[in-house]
């Protein structure tokens, strides 16, 4: 059984231990990594551009026949001159601990094609063609698997750091 001036020593290895897990995920979870994530989001709204994704309304004819007459390719929804394409961005916004990447775009057009909308002289009604948000749903699982990973890895690291714990003996 254990004594009572283990459990001390125990509880107080487990407050070293958490305090320094704390510094090692703070450390992970900021700069190169949550950059990465967000590009990671980011190439995949990217590829988005250009082919009709599930859900999307077809082009127009009346937006095919203007995107011909101008020598584009009639029926890549989101795709002409890609503009759109290049000007999502990843940004990182350092938090006190971690950050967090903001993956977007301030091209005119990004936001009426996202959620829809009406738009134009004379006013037309433009479908919602998300690409932003089923980029992110489509990288959760890579998301949740890297900062998991992270994790695990900074505990690691802090156990290393501050020793092996040291457990209550198990004596009668």
């Amino acid at each position: 059984m254990a004594k009572v001036s283990d459990i001390g020593h125990f509880q107080e290895d487990i407050g070293i231990f958490l305090e320094a897990l704390g510094q090692e995920i703070a450390r992970e979870l900021t700069g190169p990594m949550v950059r990465d994530l967000g590009e990671g989001v980011a190439r995949t709204a990217k590829s988005k551009l250009g082919e009709y994704q599930a859900g999307w309304a077809p082009l127009a004819d009346s937006t095919k026949a203007t995107r011909a007459e101008a020598g584009y390719p009639a029926d890549e929804p989101l795709l002409v001159t890609g503009t759109l394409r290049s000007s999502i961005q990843v940004t990182v916004e350092r938090r006190k601990v971690g950050g967090v990447a903001h993956v977007g775009s301030n091209a005119p057009q990004a936001r009426i094609q996202e959620l829809g909308g009406d738009a134009g002289v004379p006013r037309v009604h433009i479908p919602p063609r998300p690409y932003l948000a089923p980029a992110l749903v489509e990288q959760e699982r890579e998301i949740v698997h890297k900062v998991e990973s992270s994790i695990a890895e900074a505990a690691e690291r802090a156990a290393a750091r501050i020793g092996v714990l040291r457990l209550p003996d198990e004596e009668s």
